[in-house]
C-alpha cells in the first residue's frame, strides 16, 4: 500500500521550539553537496501586526499577529525575519538532504511527497516560535495533481516524521492553472 505524504511540513524547524539549546544539536537534514542546495528566499512581516507573503511558486504564508515569541516566550514586537524554501520534487528533496523515510507500526516506509517546505523565523539573529495553541497558516502550492495527502512534521533533530493530519482541504495551484491555461495545455513528461 502506498502512502502518500503530505504537504510534509518542515515547519519552522526553528520554529517549533523556542528553548534555547545549551549545546549543538545535528539537525536531521543533511544536504549531501556542499555547494548544492535549495535555496531560500527571505521576507520580513510584521509580528505585531501579521500579514501575508507570497511566494513565486504561489504558496502563500498567512501570519496572523502576535503570535510569536521569543526563546524567553515573551510576544515578539516589531519585524521578524523569515526564511523559506520550497521542495517540489525529488531533486529538490535529494540536494537538501531531507529524510524520506519513516515508520508506521514498525513497518519502514519511503515517503512520496506532494511538496513540502521549511519555514524559519528570526528577530535580531535569534529564532522565534509560534506560542502555544497558535498558528500561522501555509497554502502550499503543491505541483501535484493528487489529493491524497496526509501531513506530517519533520523533528529536525531526531528525524522522526510525526503525523499530523488526514483529510486536507487541498485546492489546485491558482498561479499554475493560470499559466497552463495561457500556454494552452500541460506539457507532458518525457
Amino acid at each position: 500500500m502506498k502512502r502518500f505524504t503530505t504537504i510534509l511540513l518542515l515547519t519552522g524547524i526553528l520554529f517549533s521550539a523556542c528553548k534555547k539549546k545549551e549545546e549543538t544539536t545535528r539537525s536531521a537534514i543533511q544536504p549531501p553537496f556542499a555547494k548544492v542546495n535549495v535555496a531560500y528566499d527571505s521576507f520580513e512581516l510584521d509580528a505585531a501586526k501579521g500579514g501575508t507573503w507570497k511566494h513565486p511558486t504561489g504558496t502563500e504564508v498567512i501570519l496572523p499577529a502576535g503570535i510569536l515569541v521569543d526563546g524567553a516566550g515573551n510576544p515578539v514586537q516589531g519585524n521578524v525575519e523569515f526564511r523559506y524554501r520550497q521542495f517540489n520534487d525529488v531533486g529538490d528533496v535529494l540536494v537538501g538532504g531531507v529524510p524520506m523515510g519513516y515508520d508506521s507500526a514498525g513497518t519502514k516506509h519511503i515517503f512520496q511527497t506532494g511538496g513540502m517546505f521549511q519555514l524559519d523565523a528570526f528577530q535580531n539573529g535569534q529564532p522565534v516560535a509560534i506560542a502555544n495553541g497558535k498558528s500561522l497558516k501555509v497554502r502550499l502550492a503543491s505541483f501535484s495533481d493528487r489529493t491524497d495527502f496526509n501531513h506530517y512534521f519533520l523533528d529536525s533533530t531526531s528525524g522522526a516524521w510525526n503525523y499530523e493530519a488526514q483529510d486536507l482541504n487541498i485546492q489546485q495551484n491558482p498561479d499554475k492553472s493560470k499559466l497552463l491555461a495561457e500556454i494552452g495545455k500541460e506539457p507532458t513528461k518525457p
